[in-house]
This record gives structure tokens, C-alpha cells and sequence, in this order.
């Protein structure tokens, strides 16, 4: 009962492969409620990969912290997966020996590709905030630049989409995003060149901005004239243009098109409904496997987007009924216009 309400709460998984490295035993478990969901049903016991990874964190999870859920969670899945495809394993996760290193699994180019994409996903966040569009809002596109960043395999780009809540990721250099003006940094080129100060300043400014911007952010610097200047040399400013939103740090920048056609708009009240009605859920102490009834009322809109999202609603919060009803409603979304009431469905 214990695997089973954890694993319906879910666990928050940021990678599975070589590339993770837990530091606590809470991210071994959480990993292991993950490996748990996936091999189970399958009713299959692979030898490499997940199985690897399920065993190494069954391990770490139980020998990293001493709390009941750790506890009953490492054991089970030791004896539910482990055992029975291991004649050699402890008969207990609680007798194993701690996990051994093994240095050739260990995917530098991945670790690498990850970290990428983790910094991404941190600017378009950023990005995000700056807009004050909410991140269940779905947005058509993202923009990327960054080096190697059309290396990343698809899934690791799927990542990005999945966390930034966009449909397509494109290359920056397709579309000008953003306005960029440069102006030398005094204090920096002061302190090296002295009394030539105004007279480098004078020449830097008269550059064409974009292109020297480029070069400093893929060499970190070069020649003006005779002499050599540097990417904290100069202090650059960019303004996203009407309609985009742009984050940008060490050479890698994303930018967002807030452009949102009314299906981007019926997507994004739908997750509105959908978090909604499962805080209601929780707020009415439902079990996590209850089926509810929900009845609603509000704008106009709200029946095109149940219409046509209404079956991706109720898998969504486990309704077995999603009815317009205009009576009194306990619950309320003033964001989209939306009243509704839950209540558990009979069995």
C-alpha cells in the first residue's frame, strides 16, 4: 500500500542514465519509485540498464537514511524485482553491500549534454518569469543558442520542450528576437589602457554591434585595431522585440514566442481546469484512487475548451462526469471564469 500511494504521488525524475548522480537518499528513492513503475508491469527482468540503475539505488536509498518509507520502499522492490532475477542477491536489500563504482559507465559527453540542458531549461525559465506567462500556458516555439546544442539527441531535446511547456524548439539565428546595443565597459578598459581609454572606447563603439557581439561570446575576444579586447570589455544590453521574451547567460540564450493562437490558449485553460480540480481533490481529503463527479459553470469559452479537451480532463483528475451545471459551486478559478464542485463518485 505504501509502493502503491508513493508511486501514484509520483517522483520527481530529472534523468535516468549514466549522467545522474544522486547525493541523498531521497533522490535514490524517489528513482527507485520510478524504476519500480516501469519494470513491474512489464513483468520483465532486463540485465543492464534500468536494472543496473534500480539495483545501485536500491542500495544507496537504503543505506543513505533510515526513515520508515525508505525503508519499506527499498525492500520491496528489492524483493519484487531484484530476487527473483538474481539467484545470487542478498536476501535482503538490508544485507547488500554498498554499491561499487564503475568507472566505464560513466558517459562524459552525456553528463555534459545534460548539464546543457539543464541550463536551458533554467533560462527559459528565467524567460518565463519575465513574460509572467505561466508555465502551464503552452507556448508554439523556443529559440536556442548554444554550442552543440543541435547535437542533443531527441529525447534530451524533448526534455527541454516538456519542461519549458513549448511545442517546438528552432535555432535562434532563424529570426531576430532581440535588439542589441553595445557600449564599452570604461572600468575594465581604463585599467589597461590608460589615457588610450576614450580613444579605444571611440573605436569600439563604432563596430557593428551584432558582429562583435558574436565574436566576443564565441572567442571571448578579439582585435580591435591593434589591440586586443575582451568579452567583459564591453557591456552589452539586449531588449526581446514585441511578441518574444529572451534569456541569455554565458554564450547560450533561449528565447520564447508568447504569440498565443487560440489553441495554445484552449491547452492552457485546459491544465488550468486540470490543477484546479485535483487542488479541490486534495483539499477535500480524496484518496489519490477516488473517482469523483465534477459539475461546473462559467464563460462561454469554457465549453469549447471541455468539448474539446474534456475526455484529456477527466483522465487527467480520475471524473467519471464532467457536467455544466449553474447551480452553487464550493470551488473557483477567477483566472478562467470557472466555478465547480467535486465529489466522490459512488462505487
Amino acid at each position: 500500500r505504501v509502493i502503491d500511494g508513493l508511486t501514484k504521488l509520483g517522483a520527481n525524475v530529472v534523468h535516468k542514465g549514466n549522467a545522474k548522480v544522486h547525493v541523498s537518499g531521497h533522490a535514490a528513492a524517489g528513482e527507485l519509485l520510478y524504476c519500480y513503475n516501469i519494470l513491474k508491469p512489464k513483468n520483465v527482468m532486463p540485465v543492464h540498464g534500468e536494472y543496473r540503475h534500480l539495483i545501485a539505488n536500491g542500495k544507496l536509498a537504503e543505506q543513505t537514511g533510515v526513515d520508515p518509507e525508505r525503508v519499506l520502499i527499498t525492500e520491496h522492490v528489492w524483493q519484487e524485482l531484484i530476487r527473483p532475477a538474481d539467484a545470487t542477491a542478498s536476501l535482503s536489500v538490508h544485507l547488500a553491500d554498498f554499491p561499487k563504482v564503475s568507472p566505464e559507465l560513466i558517459d562524459q559527453r552525456l553528463i555534459g549534454q545534460v548539464g546543457q540542458v539543464r541550463r536551458l531549461v533554467e533560462l527559459g525559465r528565467a524567460a518565463r518569469a519575465e513574460s509572467n506567462i505561466k508555465i502551464r500556458q503552452p507556448l508554439g516555439r523556443a529559440l536556442i543558442s548554444a554550442p552543440g546544442w543541435k547535437a542533443l539527441s531527441e529525447e534530451l531535446r524533448n526534455e527541454i520542450a516538456e519542461e519549458l511547456n513549448v511545442l517546438h524548439l528552432d535555432d535562434i539565428s532563424e529570426v531576430d528576437v532581440v535588439d542589441l546595443s553595445l557600449k564599452p565597459n570604461f572600468r575594465t578598459l581604463g585599467t589597461r589602457f590608460g589615457k588610450e581609454t576614450a580613444t579605444v572606447a571611440a573605436e569600439v563603439a563604432a563596430l557593428d554591434a551584432t558582429s562583435l557581439v558574436e565574436i566576443l561570446r564565441k572567442n571571448g575576444k578579439t582585435l580591435v585595431g591593434d589591440r586586443e579586447i575582451f568579452l567583459e570589455d564591453v557591456v552589452i544590453t539586449e531588449t526581446p522585440r514585441s511578441g518574444w521574451t529572451y534569456a541569455s547567460d554565458s554564450g547560450e540564450s533561449v528565447a520564447l514566442d508568447l504569440t498565443l493562437t487560440p489553441e495554445l490558449r484552449a491547452a492552457g485553460i485546459m491544465r488550468e481546469i486540470v490543477r484546479s480540480i485535483q487542488d479541490a481533490r486534495k483539499s477535500s481529503g480524496f484518496d489519490v484512487s477516488d473517482r469523483i463527479l465534477v459539475n461546473w459553470s462559467g464563460e462561454t469559452l469554457l465549453d469549447e475548451v471541455i468539448e474539446k479537451h474534456g475526455g484529456e480532463i477527466m483522465n487527467e483528475v480520475l471524473a467519471l462526469e464532467l457536467n455544466r451545471n449553474e447551480g452553487e459551486h464550493a470551488h473557483h478559478n477567477e483566472d478562467i471564469g470557472m466555478r465547480f464542485s467535486v465529489t466522490k463518485a459512488p462505487r
